[in-house]
């Protein structure tokens, strides 16, 4: 599995996934695109340009995503029904943000647990700092499976 910025635009979107598929055919890597990092808030994204609220740029990258030909997106896990919601059953959803009740957020604005994320529609979760930053990483591991 690979990933681009669904903000790089149609161009570098669909220049990826035609490369790839010529490349690698039956082979290719599942490519999904980054919609609205889960660090974001709607103030943050208007801060640096993006004039829609969160959920629906989260969208509308998604539904562009899915136009060129990119096999599924990362977003939140409460963007998660948004996007089933307008993609194809197929179209693959990746989440990041995953953390357990009593671990930290950092400096993320929008996460879930491992059972609220796959219960919402996640084919995949990202499960990092939950982790690597938990006093006892095996722990940790344990909570979350």
């Amino acid at each position: 599995m690979m990933t681009i910025h669904a903000s790089g635009g149609r161009a570098m979107m669909e220049a990826a996934a035609k490369t790839l598929q010529d490349k690698f055919a039956e082979r290719r890597p599942i490519v999904v695109a980054i919609t609205v990092l889960t660090s974001f808030d709607t103030r943050a994204l208007f801060e640096i340009g993006w004039e829609l609220p969160l959920d629906e740029q989260v969208q509308r990258l998604a539904l562009l995503a899915e136009d060129c030909g990119i096999d599924g997106v990362v977003c939140s896990p409460r963007e998660i029904q948004i996007v089933r919601k307008v993609v194809k059953p197929a179209f693959k959803i990746v989440t990041p943000g995953i953390r357990l009740p009593d671990q930290s957020l950092n400096d993320q604005q929008r996460v879930a647990t491992p059972r609220e994320a796959i219960a919402s529609g996640a084919d995949y979760i990202v499960v990092g700092r939950a982790v690597t930053q938990d006093r006892d990483p095996r722990s940790a591991v344990q909570r979350l499976r």
